[in-house]
């Protein structure tokens, strides 16, 4: 038999595909089928996969580009089946069956001429949860539904007229007709025997609990080996969440022990909105879908940490994070300097994965990470090896930052160097917690001659407080600097002014020149530079400190080698910006 059923997003995690699902079981088994086939979506929900298996279906495999969907075109499906064993011959259905007292005799003939059979209560559509009849145990607030079988099969064909006798507890009704037992218990109550009458007797203790949720320690407190809840997205929800543009119209949070798929969604979307009350975000031991399947999750969450400013602490161990999310985590972390904690243990990710976030950290001299985890990745063996120890060995010769890395070395020498940068690490945050920096934690420098300076990486802020709007002075020097890309001098600044038809005079245009030069010099603290000594020599790397008194100037600048070079000069030294720096001015500073 061919399944094919759906379920409305409106009505969805209301149980109803289940129940679908269990009548179109019992329909096969009474038309004589001996096997039921389903084939569910791969690409949109996964959802209707954990319902088939929660019915009993097995899964056989994936059919390629078996569907033609209305909006993604020709998709893969999974391959469900699930045997089925007919019913009795003479067993008549309840379809079959004539109306009336005929058919009443009809079925009471046959159960007189059968051997005595158990009439047994088990949840409906929950394979394996069945049994003799027995104690059930319900929650306060739980949606109950029990289905009464006979011989393993429905006994509406050949049962009705249910009855208890005594009341249920309060919440829950029996279907005189079908037998099922359906609400919500209202109130906690104790275990009490209940006889439910039909055309046989069936003992059924229902047992009332009250709803304890689990603390969240209990709820982290799980291993990989553990048993997990399945995901469930609302959709309804979901989409809810997406069109949301203020981090202030967010909805209430949703349960994340019931529901996580929905909290997932939640959280990712708090971090989108660059939430400044979130600063830590934790999805240990919680299975993030594929990124083809669903983007609101991980794809969602690593291309927001480019732009997020306040998350501190990110915790993805054992969370199913996939090689394919590393290169959008990798661009993020070029430019991310609020992070200090990164936790990515136990996921999938490769060699070429974690070496691609390592040359990320390595190119971004303002990070600020901390902690700094990838080991124990599903799939890999201990090591990693030699080109991505090589790429976590560059990057911790040069970071200052990171005094705790999960990462197994193999190679003797970068396991050296590796060793030797988090002990000089942890000695440099041991001194900053202590006191403020002192002359004797700073290497010595090598004083070099000044004689021009480019500035390469622009600032992120925007550029109002460069160039402050309403001023039409500043608007023509910002607009020079988009157009030559180099500091004018008094003269140039004048007649570029005169040819755009805003004349500056000399006693605007020189303070002017320096108000905008200081403020360039200080946005680019931080930042890569390139600074040219008399000898026409380039040196590139961080520029920590400049000064300038009576036209003496000092720059201080880190090199890529780790060296203190301070550059000095007599007279004003040369001014000019990198592409980057022009287009970022162009676009007024965004």
């Amino acid at each position: 038999a061919q399944l094919t059923l759906a379920v409305h997003p409106v009505a969805r995690c209301r149980g109803l595909g289940k129940r679908l699902c269990a009548t179109c079981i019992d329909e096969a088994a009474r038309r004589g089928y001996h096997g039921i086939r389903a084939d569910p979506v791969v690409s949109t929900n996964t959802a209707a996969k954990r319902m088939f298996l929660a019915c009993g279906f097995n899964h056989m495999g994936s059919l390629p580009r078996a569907f033609d969907h209305p909006e993604f075109g020709l998709v893969d499906v999974y391959a469900l089946f699930q045997h089925v064993t007919p019913k009795e011959v003479g067993v008549p259905a309840a379809s079959d069956a004539a109306a009336g007292e005929d058919g009443l005799q009809q079925r009471q003939q046959l159960l007189s001429q059968d051997p005595p059979r158990a009439l047994q209560y088990r949840r409906r559509a929950s394979a394996g949860l069945g049994g003799s009849s027995g104690d059930v145990a319900v929650t306060v607030g739980e949606e109950v539904d029990l289905e009464p079988r006979f011989n393993g099969s429905s006994c509406r064909a050949v049962l009705e007229g249910f009855s208890t006798d005594v009341p249920l507890p309060t919440g829950l009704q029996l279907d005189p007709a079908t037998g099922a037992i359906t609400g919500a218990a209202a109130h906690g109550a104790p275990p009490q025997a209940y006889r439910i009458t039909a055309t046989a007797v069936v003992d059924l203790t229902l047992q009332v609990e009250e709803d304890s949720a689990p603390s969240e320690a209990e709820t982290l407190r799980c291993s990989r080996d553990d048993v997990r809840q399945p995901l469930c997205i609302n959709e309804e929800f979901a989409d809810q969440i997406t069109q949301i543009n203020d981090v202030r119209d967010m909805l209430p949070e949703p349960a994340r022990t019931r529901a996580y798929g929905d909290w997932m969604i939640w959280m990712v979307h708090r971090v989108h909105l660059n939430d400044a009350t979130l600063t830590k975000l934790e999805f240990t031991n919680m299975d993030m879908p594929p990124g083809h399947i669903e983007k609101r999750i991980a794809p969602k969450l690593m291309a927001a940490m480019k732009t997020n400013t306040h998350l501190e602490e990110l915790t993805l161990s054992n969370a199913n994070m996939c090689r394919a999310e590393a290169p959008v985590l990798a661009e993020a972390l070029r430019v991310n300097t609020t992070l200090l904690e990164l936790n990515l243990e136990a996921n999938r990710l490769d060699s070429n994965a974690v070496r691609e976030l390592a040359l990320a950290l390595h190119a971004n001299p303002g990070t600020k990470l901390e902690h700094f985890r990838v080991s124990h990745q599903r799939q890999m063996g201990q090591f990693f090896g030699r080109p991505t120890e090589e790429a976590i060995g560059q990057m911790m010769e040069r970071n200052e930052t990171i005094t705790k890395l999960g990462f197994e070395c193999d190679d003797a020498h970068w396991r050296h160097l590796i060793d030797r940068a988090l002990l000089r690490n942890n000695d440099y945050w041991r001194r900053r917690q202590q006191s403020p920096a002192e002359p004797d934690d700073v290497p010595p420098a090598e004083e070099k001659t000044l004689s021009h300076v480019l500035l390469q990486a622009p600032p992120t802020d925007a550029g109002r407080a460069l160039f402050p709007e309403g001023s039409d002075h500043h608007a023509v020097l910002r607009m020079y600097l988009s157009e030559i890309s180099k500091l004018p001098t008094t003269s140039q600044l004048q007649s570029f002014a005169k040819n755009m038809g805003k004349p500056v005079s000399y006693q605007a245009a020189a303070p002017l020149i320096r108000e905008c030069r200081s403020s360039m010099l200080d946005a680019s603290r931080g930042r890569t530079v390139v600074v040219i000594d008399a000898f026409g020599k380039h040196a590139t790397g961080v520029l920590r400190d400049w000064s300038e008194a009576n036209e003496h100037w000092a720059i201080e600048v880190w090199t890529d080698e780790q060296q203190r070079v301070i550059f000095r000069a007599s007279k004003e030294p040369g001014f000019s910006i990198s592409n980057a720096w022009a287009e970022w001015l162009g676009s007024g500073g965004k």
